[in-house]
């Protein structure tokens, strides 16, 4: 495990200054500058970035971070808060689910023209991410799973075990990635992915109805655990029935993750991108020849995988536990990786619209003749089922640039979250600064190592 640790870290610094091609859909872009030159110029941005925020930022004050805009004060936000309105929801997305479990089974095994496998693996999971951030968790009402459950009833039979904590939800998101990036294909046949859902509908109505559905779905659902986590970034809140504007980001001063498995959860969140976008370099063939002693493909993956997770998660308890002697804090090393373990989220979100975004937006049209003909029956209800999609929807430079533009905005804004817990926690705005230099480091490593990332060739099929 060492040694292929090492391997990554010296792919990684080995960088030389030499044109290459950066990620788009197949596309091919010719970087005008060496990728060497993209990647320290991303970190030095972002120590620009943090002495800027280290010497302006400060503590805000607690009424100013509650301060918001109720918006359901207003008849056309109002409508969304609603009773009727709510049911309505909850109704769409339970109708949207069956269709997805059924049109898995009963429609094309095709998978670029299966409704369900478009549906869940675009729409749901891709779509959904980014709606999250921008309006909030509406996962809370539409997820089809509390519908079902809290339409059986409210029976509890045990408390559920704080020990625990996310491991439910972090063991779930592990199968959810193996199934997408692990599994050899396994999670893209439309009826595997019908019956693996409905798996996880009997194991979720299963542990609410053992544990309660209050429970359940904050520690066991790995869809709420990850929405909920996406939607601290969004300015939009819901509270009481009401819907407010608030501050983008300050969700994430909201709290502190109350376990180490959602650490590792934030970090599975990050390194599961990363490992999706390194997975079909040059470099990733390069580390996986170096494991000859192991035959099985598959397991090679498993292999690189598990290495860049503990590689991001090394990084960050290193950073922690520096951070703990520069300020000679009394906290535990434990208690302060979960204190700053939200400043991770925006650079997941980052590695995910850099990765993904440019894959919504082309995947992401096969829904539009889909769902004209979900079964695949020859119908054409929406008048769609012709639509022929626009693969050169956004060119190769054009996508470089929103990568870039991307993943230096989400380091940015982790900086200044990291910042404004490290005045919380240690008071002092001299403590805070020097506490978070390791940090600092962090952002820089995680941001030359998503630029880089993308910049790489990648082996076409």
């Amino acid at each position: 495990m060492k040694k292929n640790i090492f391997i990554l870290l010296v792919s990684f610094l080995s960088l030389t200054p030499a044109l290459t091609s950066a990620h788009a859909f197949g596309q091919q872009y010719i970087l005008p500058l060496p990728v060497w030159l993209y990647t320290f110029g991303g970190g030095a941005a972002i120590i620009v970035s943090f002495l800027l925020i280290g010497y302006f930022a400060t503590q805000p004050n607690p009424k100013s971070l509650q301060a918001c805009i109720e918006l359901s004060r207003w008849k056309f936000f109002s409508f969304f808060a609603k009773p009727v309105s709510l049911a309505i929801f909850k109704l769409i997305g339970l109708v949207l689910f069956i269709i997805t479990l059924t049109s898995g089974i009963w429609g094309s095994q095709l998978p670029s023209w299966n409704f369900a496998t478009n549906f869940f693996w675009i729409i749901f999971l891709l779509g959904g991410t980014y709606l999250m951030a921008l309006v909030g968790d509406v996962w809370e009402v539409v997820n089809p799973w509390k519908t079902i459950a809290l339409g059986l009833g409210h029976s509890k039979v045990f408390q559920y075990p704080s020990r625990l904590g996310y491991l439910p939800a972090l063991a779930f998101y592990f199968f959810l990635i193996w199934l997408e990036l692990l599994s050899g294909g396994t999670g893209a046949a439309p009826q595997n992915l019908s019956m693996y859902l409905l798996w996880y509908t009997a194991i979720t109505i299963g542990g609410s109805s053992l544990f309660g559905i209050k429970d359940w779905f904050y520690f066991g659902d790995v869809f709420s655990v990850f929405f909920r986590l996406i939607s601290k970034l969004s300015p939009i809140a819901y509270a009481e029935g009401k819907i407010k504007l608030r501050w983008p980001l300050v969700g994430l001063l909201e709290g502190t993750a109350e376990h180490f498995s959602l650490l590792l959860f934030i970090i599975l969140m990050l390194s599961s991108t990363a490992y999706d976008g390194f997975k079909e370099t040059f470099r990733a063939y390069e580390f996986i020849s170096a494991l000859s002693f192991i035959h099985s493909y598959q397991n090679k993956q498993l292999i690189l995988f598990f290495d860049i997770f503990l590689l991001f998660l090394f990084i960050y308890l290193i950073a922690i536990w520096l951070m703990k002697q520069i300020v000679k804090s009394d906290i535990s090393i434990k208690d302060i990786a979960l204190i700053f373990a939200f400043s991770l989220i925006p650079i997941a979100l980052a590695y995910n619209l850099a990765h993904y975004f440019t894959l919504f937006l082309v995947q992401g049209q096969q829904i539009i003749p889909a769902i004209s003909d979900p079964f695949n029956l020859g119908w054409n209800l929406f008048g769609t089922s012709q639509y022929a999609m626009n693969v050169g929807i956004m060119g190769a430079k054009a996508i470089w640039q929103m990568q870039l533009v991307f993943i230096l905005v989400g380091h940015i804004s982790a900086v200044y979250i990291a910042h404004i817990l490290a005045l919380r926690t240690f008071g002092a705005r001299k403590d805070a600064v020097l506490s978070q230099l390791p940090m600092l480091a962090v952002m820089v490593c995680y941001t030359m190592i998503g630029l880089w990332i993308l910049a790489q060739p990648l082996i076409l099929p």
